[in-house]
């Protein structure tokens, strides 16, 4: 078995689909749609939303996947890169293993121990995937993932995918972006470089410095003390799709006009994106999590 169909049995486990039965790609409405049946009273404390579009570009390259079990939830978004359906193999193989993982590890005492082994064991494996021909397949992911452990989160970033939490009407992102910007900008304010040289990098600025699939991963952004949620805080996680179109200000206007309705939410942020592009649209997936005491 190839590494594209490993990756595709692993989704036939998790959705419970005939082995037989021809899988190109589970679509986002199923996710949901599962996500939804997965939820019940007794998630009172977790609410979800997810949606994801394609764009302009011919193949869905990310992945978003939920687990939530009683006062715990994991969420994993992945971009995934290396053109054809590479991509896919590599955002589909991230969150898949990474969600076989967490639940076979549960319940998890140490959770920035869990995500750092993850990365670096995802990271080979992505970084070792093959084709039918059993040449590398050159690709990878980036990707974020959040764990909730009662009031506790925990969270894991490899390259430009980004988490933002939104309390009180406040919104910030709290991983750092893995991409040679910023370098250059930890390289401007340490003096080591001019502005002169910086413009001129900054056209390569978007280029990642870190991704799952990288081989021998280092770089990674994990928080070692868990960051305390509030009633009423939503986590989202957003492929670069959605905020390199929808500013941090139309975010938190989509979320106040939204109310609880996640599922409404995800997918308003993601038409916003369609609607403020004006040539090219890159895959947009979000997730969104709302924590409620």
């Amino acid at each position: 078995m190839s590494d594209m169909e490993r990756h595709k049995s692993v989704y036939e486990r998790l959705f419970g689909m005939d082995k037989d039965e021809k899988v190109e790609q589970v679509e986002q409405s199923e996710l949901y749609d599962y996500y939804k049946e997965m939820m019940s009273d007794a998630h009172k404390h977790i609410l979800i939303g997810t949606d994801s579009v394609l764009g302009t570009r011919d193949n869905q390259e990310d992945a978003v996947i939920f687990d939530c079990e009683d006062d715990r939830c994991m969420a994993v978004l992945c971009d995934g890169m290396g053109g054809l359906n590479k991509g896919e193999v590599a955002s589909n193989t991230t969150v898949s293993t990474l969600l076989e993982d967490y639940k076979g590890a549960r319940p998890i005492e140490n959770y920035p121990e869990f995500f750092y082994n993850e990365a670096v064991k995802i990271d080979n494996i992505v970084h070792s995937l093959t084709d039918e021909q059993g040449e590398r397949l050159e690709c990878g992911s980036t990707m974020v993932a959040v764990a909730i452990d009662g009031d506790r989160l925990y969270w894991l970033s490899v390259g430009d995918s980004r988490i933002y939490i939104i309390r009180n009407e406040q919104i910030m992102v709290v991983n750092e972006e893995h991409n040679y910007e910023t370098k250059l900008n930890k390289l401007l304010m340490a003096g080591q470089i001019d502005m002169e040289i910086y413009s001129t990098e900054m056209k390569r600025g978007a280029a990642l410095t870190s991704f799952i699939g990288i081989g021998n991963i280092s770089l990674m952004d994990i928080n070692n003390d868990p960051y305390i949620l509030e009633d009423g805080d939503i986590i989202l996680l957003a492929s670069d799709g959605l905020y390199r179109k929808v500013s941090e200000d139309i975010i938190l206007d989509v979320l106040d006009n939204s109310g609880a309705d996640l599922k409404l939410a995800a997918t308003r942020l993601t038409s916003k994106a369609t609607e403020l592009t004006v040539k090219s649209q890159d895959n947009t997936t979000v997730a969104l999590i709302l924590y409620k005491k």
